[in-house]
């Protein structure tokens, strides 16, 4: 028997990764602030997710649990009941089930193995319509993908080019969060992220989404790309109908394109506000992307410092010698050894 939140569970021969609880904490507490929803919990395995849906949130009027595996989808069963839930178990491929035009969900939960890509435009179709908004949560583990260690793959699944740096994480959350906001834009649905993570090996995103020309225009006009040159390593963002004007460190900078992707805001910061009173847990977490600022990317200290040959310092002492002279510069929850500021790169790597 299996302990999470309130509820136990049962495994049998169902998938569980206890290294997932915090993942599931997170999206526990922002379900609850969410108001009356009906939730789709489309890889349901256990039923963990679910199960922590509708015991710890009382806006969860209903939750729908989706398993493929026939075994699994009867452990599930027997989870939900043992938990006191009346529960639609639903043995299918989440991808034929969301494609029935009778079934609509306000929030739904996509946590697959590996890409969500393939998932996101039925998902999407399957949310509510007879309300202003709705929301998708998705979780990524093809981290690699992502983050650009393999850039054919994130072309082809994502339509997107990353690539592996110091700033991966940031950057691979946006693709995510970009490939999501093109496809809302085709059903006319405006994208605002409430939640942005990355933490080991998944990323996790919690995104609004608002019906409307009023809201699809404003999100789309989030896209935009980034340019980066590995030699100098300066890094370059624009909007998507921006006029672009490079201009770099070294002689000859060899810009690498990035994108598309979103370079809007990653979190709600009210919201955040919200679950930092909820939780003491994640207190920390919440409170670091509070005071996160809002500039695109970050800097490995560490990485930087090993470029120039340098000690890199104690990271809150570097921040304490930027804000001196006037710029700004925070922590950011993507790493421990980064820092997000406005500082030109000479400049800090002069400061360093």
């Amino acid at each position: 028997m299996i302990t999470e939140g309130m509820a136990k569970i049962e495994l049998g021969e169902a998938f569980y990764n206890p290294k997932m609880e915090s993942c599931r904490d997170l999206s526990v507490l922002l379900q609850g602030e969410l108001g009356e929803v009906s939730v789709c919990d489309g890889f349901a395995a256990t039923g963990m997710r679910g199960i922590r849906y509708k015991l710890e949130c009382p806006n969860v009027k209903k939750v729908t649990f989706v398993e493929v595996n026939a075994a699994v989808a009867k452990i599930c069963r027997k989870n939900a009941k043992s938990n006191k839930i009346k529960a639609n178990v639903v043995n299918k491929d989440i991808r034929e089930f969301l494609q029935d035009k009778q079934i609509k969900f306000d929030v739904i939960d996509l946590d697959p193995f590996g890409t969500p890509a393939i998932y996101i435009y039925d998902a999407i179709s399957a949310l509510s319509r007879n309300k202003e908004s709705s929301y998708l949560f998705a979780t990524a583990t093809d981290t690699a993908v992502l983050c650009g260690a393999h850039r054919h793959a994130c072309q082809k699944t994502y339509n997107a080019a990353s690539l592996n740096t110091s700033f991966c994480h940031e950057l691979g959350i946006r693709i995510l969060l970009g490939f999501i906001a093109r496809i809302a834009a085709q059903f006319n649905l405006g994208m605002v992220p409430l939640l942005s993570y990355s933490h080991g090996h998944f990323m996790r995103v919690h995104v609004k989404l608002l019906r409307g020309d009023v809201h699809a225009y404003p999100s789309v006009s989030q896209m935009g790309y980034t340019y980066y040159c590995p030699d100098c390593h300066v890094i370059r963002s624009f909007f998507a109908n921006d006029k672009v004007k490079l201009g770099g460190i070294c002689k000859d900078c060899k810009w690498t394109l990035l994108g598309p992707l979103w370079l809007g805001q990653l979190h709600d910061n009210q919201l955040l506000l919200a679950l930092a009173k909820k939780s003491a847990d994640y207190k920390e977490l919440f409170s670091t992307m509070l005071k996160e600022n809002p500039f695109l990317y970050y800097y490995d200290m560490h990485e930087l410092a090993g470029r120039l040959k340098k000690s890199p310092g104690k990271i809150e002492a570097v921040i304490h010698k930027i804000r001196i002279t006037g710029y700004d510069a925070s922590r950011t929850h993507f790493s421990p050894l980064g820092i997000k500021t406005n500082m030109p790169l000479k400049e800090l790597e002069e400061m360093v």
